[in-house]
């Protein structure tokens, strides 16, 4: 992200609701997350990063993806993210 901190707009405010942020493309792990929120019907802000940019990077000390971020918690495990 160019001049950013590299860290997503996230959670995105939608009317009253929260949104959660979900880093990284969807041909990968992120898919199940992006599913999930999907399947539940809750609002969610994607970015498509790639693994080991610098804004994952910034996220993830290993670069890895997925990324969620909800509030002031950030989870790196998409099994642990979908549960």
């Amino acid at each position: 992200m160019p001049g950013g901190s590299g860290r997503p707009s996230a959670p995105e405010r939608m009317g009253d609701q929260t949104t959660h942020a979900v880093v990284g493309v969807a041909d990968s792990r992120t898919f199940r997350v992006l599913w999930v929120l999907e399947g539940l019907g809750l609002p969610y802000a994607h970015r498509p990063e790639r693994q080991q940019s610098m804004a994952v990077r910034a996220l993830h000390p290993a670069g890895k993806i997925p990324v969620m971020l909800d509030g002031d918690n950030t989870l790196t495990d998409s099994t642990a993210i979908a549960q």
